[in-house]
């Protein structure tokens, strides 16, 4: 039965990604040139690469690999989407299916598939909550079924290696766990004490990893976007955030209707059946994502997004923790289904309307692009009328996956990527810490490209033709211009320096700031 649960469960998830071309997912495009890069470097085309294979937070490249295999340059980012998206949704399942929780529960959670780290890229995350609920399910069975602690030891190194693979948050998450249960249940305590032994390899790990790849150059410092503790009363940060996708009502319908699920199995829960009963367990991880959420700041480092993106999984603990409403067990799972079913189509409608809408004449804009071309991509909109952050700030990664273009900017530059480039960057000394704005743009900073793919309104493309006429529009029309400069001066030689993750147009951090603050001020360099 939650076999075939899951599985159409999964079938009815990858519609919206079926029906539209670019998926509005931020890090799509780059995470898919990593993998198309990997590739290059294994078969030695990629000479200036090194591979970081022992590094964390990697879990979902192999997917991402393996989708670039098998779509190309037309499928490949999609169906590399598309397995990411299924093996977080098997997270979801799996938690269900250890705690002992009805498949119809994990049906209706499945909603938090669709939560702000898909639609960020954050895959490695959204993956590694199967990881983490491995791991949970492992600290439960030390309460229901004691082993002796020796015995714990290899599965528990087993499920650390596979957290550090997956994401350190998750590791970190683990770890919390696992002290929150020697705290509240103090049984089987030799066993639990052992597995957070087990964990503190990889935690002195990624503290020695973080510190190799720290660069003042790359940090975004701490951000509190609101205050802790009081979020818990703001519901402009709760609610937006729960599910975290979609602008409009779709998000808060849904979860009134989850809502009124749990209240329905709350008031009527049946003692005698275990399903029927609140689950501790997941009401203790619930409530611990829950306080990460409350407390963390918003931004730490080059993590974006560190506290907002535990709200959905706290949600979902907390659904698959109540029990289902008093009905017949194949109502439930048609009640269950209707829900996911009708959430699924309200976000395929709007993922084509919002392609249609708001990337109109980018595919003849792309088409435009030359291969081997040095191009920088600006997004001067910033907003999504359709999502709460917006994905165009870095489709200009499609010129390099499909046109073979030379970036201003590529994830290959990032300390945290699989692939790094070696040595200087390529970047033509474009400052990655400036406003986007059009009276923040510079002739200078132009000229060592060759063309331009600018997102912008009509009259702000009209405005930049103006101000840079010796720039001329190649392709394109509206909101989608690719401009190109017939004279580019030679780009400035190695010991330029790396570009700075403050930008709103090509770093996932800087772009999945709330879209409320008015300007995006430049990253400051730390003293040495």
């Amino acid at each position: 039965m939650r076999q075939a649960v899951f599985a159409l469960a999964a079938l009815v998830a990858i519609a919206p990604v079926l029906l539209v071309r670019r998926p509005p997912v931020l890090d799509l495009a780059p995470q898919a040139g990593q993998a198309r890069l990997l590739l290059e470097t294994l078969g030695g085309d990629g000479s200036g690469s090194e591979i970081a294979w022992l590094a964390p937070n990697k879990i979902a490249y192999p997917l991402l690999v393996l989708g670039w295999l098998g779509g190309g340059e037309a499928w490949g980012a999609r169906l590399g989407l598309l397995l990411c998206m299924a093996a977080a949704l098997g997270g979801i399942h799996l938690l269900a299916a250890r705690f002992g929780r009805p498949p119809e529960s994990a049906l209706a959670a499945s909603v938090f598939l669709f939560s702000s780290a898909l639609y960020g890229g954050f895959f490695n995350f959204a993956i590694g909550g199967l990881a983490f609920a491995l791991w949970a399910a492992e600290l439960e069975r030390d309460e229901r079924a004691p082993v002796r602690a020796w015995r714990s030891a290899p599965v528990a190194l087993a499920l650390g290696a596979l957290l550090w693979v997956s994401h350190l948050l998750w590791l970190l998450a683990a770890a919390a766990l696992t002290v929150l249960e020697l705290l509240v249940r103090p049984a089987a305590r030799r066993t639990r004490l052992l597995r957070l032994a087990a964990l503190a390899p990889f935690l002195v790990a990624a503290a020695v990893w973080q510190a190799t790849v720290a660069d003042p150059q790359w940090r975004t410092g701490v951000t509190y976007r609101s205050p802790p503790l009081l979020r818990a009363v703001d519901p402009d940060f709760l609610l937006p955030e729960l599910l975290g996708g979609v602008r409009g009502a779709l998000e808060p319908a849904t979860l009134a209707a989850l809502a009124a699920w749990c209240g329905a199995g709350l008031a009527w829960r049946r003692a005698a059946a275990p399903a029927g009963r609140v689950s501790p367990a997941l009401a203790r991880i619930g409530l611990l994502l829950a306080a990460a959420a409350l407390v963390l700041p918003t931004s730490f480092g080059q993590t974006a997004q560190l506290a907002t993106r535990w709200l959905p999984w706290a949600a979902l603990c907390a659904v698959l923790a109540c029990p289902p409403p008093p009905l017949a067990r194949r109502a439930r799972l048609a009640l269950a289904g209707a829900l996911f079913a009708a959430f699924v189509a309200v976000t395929a409608a709007i993922w084509t309307r919002a392609e249609r809408d708001e990337l109109a004449h980018f595919e003849t804009a792309l088409a435009g692009v030359p291969p081997s071309t040095l191009l920088l991509g600006l997004d001067l909109e910033r907003e999504s009328r359709w999502f709460r952050r917006a994905a165009t700030p870095n489709l200009h990664h499609y010129a390099a996956l499909e046109r073979d273009a030379r970036l201003a900017f590529g994830f290959d530059q990032l300390p945290s990527s699989l692939v790094l480039r070696r040595g200087a960057s390529e970047d033509p000394g474009w400052d990655y810490g400036r406003p986007t704005y059009l009276f923040s743009l510079r002739g200078a900073r132009l000229r060592p490209f060759q063309h331009l793919l600018l997102h912008a309104r009509p009259a702000a493309q009209a405005e930049f033709g103006e101000r840079f006429p010796r720039w001329r529009r190649r392709a394109g029309a509206g909101h989608w211009l690719l401009w190109e400069n017939p004279s580019p001066v030679d780009a400035p030689g190695p010991g330029r320096r790396r570009p700075q993750l403050g930008s709103d147009e090509n770093a996932s951090a800087a772009a999945s700031r709330s879209s409320t603050e008015a300007t995006v001020r430049p990253v400051r360099r730390s003293k040495r």
